[in-house]
């Protein structure tokens, strides 16, 4: 039996090799004027690869059934990861879980007696789970198809499946209350065994990472249980695990461990034109619905040679990059096409254009294509704009300009003038001639003094919105240099902000002075004037 199966998997298994390769695209076509080229698919494994199956498999009958626990068939999945150290060979690790459904002959087993009516015990399955590594191997059949074998080894933990048969002594169905017949298998507490398993099958891939394939698996454990009889006398026993069946497979390998380097035959290089240049007059931005086709502008950048330039056209929509109409014209211009409707909402496009030349000795060039860009809008309903009054300046702050003379003054200084008093001599009444009246001192003449004075005068005032002091253009430039002093204040509390002495040539060049600066400058430029005249009319001071 088991000779058989594994030769129809086989055969199977070849029988698919050669279906798959006779049908795959890139071996086999019945299209001669096939234009596309077929798609290449690179089938060199991958450093890692994960794996998943899901099968059937069934337990291998050697001797009696009672001797295998009625075991017959059952389910098996797990998960197994693999790396590649070679680009044919690896090591893996898989985890999985398989079952082993007991019969229902075992109702009929010699030990349960067939009177007075027993009970069977509810039959359960038998469990097994298992971790197991090992090599991992995968040899490429055709361009999509491999050849995967598996060998692993490791732990199994099996547990077997509880067999027995009751007699009720009572009414109730209850087990406890009741009498076992015949002999009992129950698990043991040594469940954890060594075992084995594999797998071959083959694979097709769909892409680069993907593929299914169906695989033939087989694997070997044993499991122990504990047999009770009527004396309740109980036997460790072992039974071999021995079971094969077919699994279905999906792998996703994650990189590649070589990437095939596929060398194109060497290109001649086309000669470069030059590129146009695009008219940047043109709008590029429309309205939607509006009549008016745009017009593509363009004119040729070489210096000379001319003629025979062609230039090849090409529209794109945004986003998607999709080439929606393509010519080749000779004049350098092209209205919107005809066969690409306008658009109704608002869409963008762009559009690219190159330059090619033939000339008399069929030599060929191309230039790089140039892009520009062009959109569509919706109209938008224009805000009526409100009229905003302007607002008049605001005044803060005020300007006085001064300009300084140094003026030399002559002053009379006044002396005291001493007066004698008369003196009176007593004499005696009668002889008034001969009283003689003492001599007055006469007044000397007034001193004159020179002093030199700084007039501030004032040439400009008025408002400002900014602290900066600026030249009035009502007030010319003088003449020669000339110091001048200017006060800033704020009109609201009238603080005085900056008061600087400047020194501006006729040319409008200023700069700031100190203070020594400026009475040195003054007394080297005084302004001499006439001294006043004294007052001739005879002072009175001192008479009584």
């Amino acid at each position: 039996m088991r000779i058989f199966f594994w030769f129809l998997v086989g055969t199977a298994i070849l029988a698919l090799v050669n279906q798959a390769g006779a049908q795959d695209s890139l071996n086999y076509s019945t299209n001669s004027l096939t234009l596309t080229q077929s798609t290449t698919i690179d089938t060199s494994p991958g450093k890692w690869r994960l794996s998943g199956f899901v099968g059937y498999h069934q337990q291998y009958q050697k001797g009696y059934l009672n001797e295998n626990l009625y075991l017959t068939n059952g389910l098996t999945a797990g998960l197994a990861t693999d790396y590649f150290v070679g680009p044919n060979w690896g090591i893996g690790i898989m985890i999985g879980y398989q079952n082993l459904a007991v019969s229902d002959l075992y109702r009929q087993d010699p030990s349960i007696p067939k009177y007075p009516f027993p009970r069977i015990l509810p039959l359960t399955s038998l469990h097994s789970f298992m971790l197991t590594i090992g090599p991992a191997f995968s040899f490429p059949l055709a361009r999509r198809l491999s050849l995967d074998i598996n060998l692993r080894g490791g732990l199994f933990y099996n547990d077997a499946p509880i067999l027995g048969a009751y007699l009720l002594n009572s009414t109730q169905d209850n087990l406890l209350t009741g009498t076992l017949l015949g002999t009992t298998v129950i698990p043991s507490s040594q469940r954890v065994r060594l075992g084995f398993n594999g797998s071959v099958g083959v694979k097709y891939q769909f892409t680069q990472q993907l593929s299914l394939g169906l695989a033939a698996n087989d694997s070997y454990s044993s499991v122990g249980y504990t047999q009770v009889n009527v004396n309740n006398n109980f036997f460790q026993k072992r039974v071999d695990l021995k079971m094969y069946g077919v699994q279905a497979e999906i792998s996703y390998r994650f990189s590649p461990s070589s990437q095939r380097t596929k060398t194109a035959p060497p290109v001649p290089p086309t000669p470069v034109c030059y590129p146009p240049l695009l008219d940047t007059a043109q709008p590029n931005l429309y309205e939607v619905g509006t009549a008016e086709l745009p017009v593509f502008k363009w004119r040729s950048s070489a210096p000379v040679y001319t003629e025979g330039e062609r230039y090849t056209f090409r529209l794109y929509t945004l986003p998607g990059n999709k080439v929606v109409y393509e010519k080749v014209v000779q004049e350098p211009q092209l209205v919107w096409p005809a066969q690409v409707p306008l658009p109704d909402t608002a869409s963008y496009y762009f559009y690219t254009v190159h330059t090619s030349r033939s000339d008399e000795f069929e030599q060929s060039c191309r230039s790089e294509p140039v892009v520009g860009t062009l959109g569509f809008l919706k109209n938008r309903p224009v805000a009526q704009s409100q009229v905003v009054t302007p607002r008049e300046p605001v005044n803060l702050f005020r300007l006085r300009l001064y300009v300084l003379d140094s003026v030399v003054v002559t002053q009379v200084k006044r002396q005291p003038i001493e007066v004698a008093k008369r003196s009176k001599t007593r004499t005696r009444r009668p002889d008034t001639s001969q009283t003689q009246p003492t001599s007055e001192t006469s007044a000397p003449a007034d001193s004159l003094q020179s002093v030199t004075k700084i007039m501030p005068r004032l040439i400009y005032e008025g408002p400002m919105q900014q602290p900066n002091f600026v030249w009035p253009n009502a007030i010319t430039l003088p003449a020669r240099p000339a110091v001048y002093q200017y006060v800033i204040n704020r009109i609201s509390n009238r603080e005085m902000l900056q008061s600087y002495y400047l020194m501006v040539e006729p040319d409008g060049c200023s700069i700031i002075i100190n203070e020594a600066t400026k009475n040195k400058y003054l007394q080297n430029n005084m302004v001499p004037t006439e001294p006043p005249k004294p007052d001739s009319s005879p002072t009175n001071k001192g008479q009584p």
